[in-house]
């Protein structure tokens, strides 16, 4: 390996570490998995246990790697800390994009990525409206499994009735469990969620 570049910390303040430990940001800046980089950091002793987290934290999120020179592993504490950063930063993006789906969903703005099933875009893109062929596969999928059937089941008559795929071929077993964890859990499929669970009230009474 080669060095690329030295970074020297002459004194450290009081406060956060990234403000009173500008050399330590930049090298950290500077790591990058597709070059393999390394950090070395001459020692941890003079860390506290949530500084190092950040430091083991930033480095992961890098994708790169900190080892120290004096051969220290770093304290389980800030392994464990820094394992919660990163729980943390995957659930804040989890819900910034629930969030933003949803306000898209109440604007009739078309959603990230692929239509939900059920829906399809309007002629000029911009809004999502209902797709009468699509509803009714969920109306059957949703009433059927509420009265008992088996995926099975569902799918042959779904075949029966003629109703297809958006490519046009038939619609299997993986597809309709996929419609009924959405109509159980999403905001959308709330009227086929009701369907689902009146017919499941009334199986069992």
């Amino acid at each position: 390996m080669r060095v690329g570049t030295w970074y020297e910390e002459r004194s450290a303040g009081e406060g956060p570490i990234w403000k009173v430990r500008p050399a330590l940001m930049e090298a950290l800046s500077a790591v990058r998995d597709r070059e393999r980089t390394v950090l070395v950091i001459a020692s941890r002793g003079s860390l506290d246990v949530t500084e190092e987290a950040i430091i083991e934290a930033l480095g992961r999120r890098k994708g790169g790697k900190v080892v120290s020179a004096d051969g220290t592993e770093p304290r389980a504490a800030a392994t464990r800390l820094a394992s919660a950063f990163g729980w943390y930063e995957n659930a804040l993006r989890s819900t910034r994009a629930r969030a933003e789906r949803r306000r898209r969903e109440a604007d009739g703005e078309p959603p990230f990525g692929e239509v939900p099933w059920g829906y399809r875009r309007n002629a000029n893109g911009t809004r999502v409206v209902r797709d009468a062929g699509e509803q009714r596969v969920l109306a059957v999928v949703a009433h059927m499994r509420g009265n008992g059937f088996i995926l099975r089941e569902i799918a042959a008559e779904l075949g029966r009735l003629g109703l297809r795929s958006r490519r046009g071929h038939r619609i299997g077993i993986t597809r309709i469990h996929e419609m009924l964890r959405d109509i159980e859990t999403e905001p959308l499929y709330e009227p086929f969620r009701k369907a689902l669970r009146d017919g499941a009230q009334s199986t069992a009474g």
